[in-house]
């Protein structure tokens, strides 16, 4: 039988327990608090391994933070050819004077739906002066020589016309779409009506020869970011955004369905997307995240 006294005494271990326990909970939920306020306490060790590459293609970092990353990694380490330290500094240099303030990233279509602003807001008479006017070259046309290959760009998309092969597209890291007609003798650029302009990937329709649709982007150095997919009826002489579901990503590589030509892969930086419409509309096939850059299917 339990006296009385015996009955508070156990009362009151019960509670003090109960009220350790609520400090003990409230105490770890705070940990993940300080823990998200203080990001220094648990920073990566980027001297280990070079997250630097991943947080390139990661339209999410910091710039400064990239470059944190970088020079942690290389602290101490010599430079080798092809060890990636060249492509960064030069995508260092090109986003240097490009970032926002603190360093995040402008958004990818912020440039281009500025540029679609001003055009909007120009007189009628006064657009594209240079289109109805013809430009001469006066110089200089003589090039020093440095070495190495001077005045060679880096491309990266051919598409050869279906049954035209004097028609070939091609598409640069920052230069846009270019055309030639006469199986390249000469070049003409099909996209100076846009802003400045990386392209990965191009389609020609199977049966409507000119149906482009084009990949946005350089998915390789990030010299441009992209703005999704393009769309041109007429062989690259107007065109037309189509990213609705897909979003303002960059467009590493398509591929087309051998036996529906509505069916369009895309692989991007936010994920593999997928047309059943020739790119009106897009749904993402995979998870969330994850930076892609080719995709074939499978023979």
């Amino acid at each position: 039988m339990f006296h009385h006294s015996t009955i508070i005494m156990a009362t009151q271990t019960t509670r003090r327990r109960k009220f350790t326990l609520l400090w003990i909970l409230a105490f770890l939920l705070v940990l993940p608090l300080q823990a998200q306020e203080n990001p220094d306490k648990q920073a990566t060790d980027y001297s280990s391994y070079p997250f630097w590459i991943d947080m390139m293609d990661d339209p999410g970092a910091n710039f400064y933070e990239v470059q944190r990353a970088f020079e942690a990694y290389w602290d101490g380490r010599p430079t080798r050819r092809g060890d990636g330290y060249k492509p960064f500094k030069r995508w260092e240099y090109f986003w240097q004077l490009r970032i926002n303030p603190d360093g995040t990233f402008p958004e990818p279509g912020r440039v281009y739906h500025e540029y679609q602003n001003f055009v909007e807001n120009q007189p009628e008479d006064g657009r594209f002066k240079s289109e109805q006017t013809r430009w001469t070259e006066l110089g200089p046309k003589t090039r020093l020589e440095y070495g190495g290959y001077v005045g060679l760009g880096r491309l990266n998309d051919i598409a050869c016309h279906p049954t035209d092969t004097s028609i070939i597209y091609v598409g640069a890291p920052s230069g846009g779409v270019w055309k030639t007609t006469n199986g390249g003798r000469s070049w003409f650029p099909k996209s100076d009506n846009l802003p400045s302009l990386g392209v990965s990937s191009i389609l020609i329709h199977p049966t409507r020869h000119d149906e482009l649709l084009v990949g946005t982007g350089d998915r390789d150095h990030g010299d441009a970011r992209g703005i999704g997919v393009l769309f041109s009826p007429d062989g690259g002489n107007s065109w037309e955004i189509r990213n609705q579901g897909m979003g303002e990503v960059t467009v590493g590589m398509m591929t087309r369905h051998e036996t529906n030509p509505d069916i369009v892969l895309a692989a991007t930086s936010g994920g593999i997307f997928k047309t059943t419409d020739g790119g009106i509309s897009w749904a993402r096939k995979s998870s969330a995240g994850g930076h892609y850059k080719d995709i074939k299917y499978k023979p």
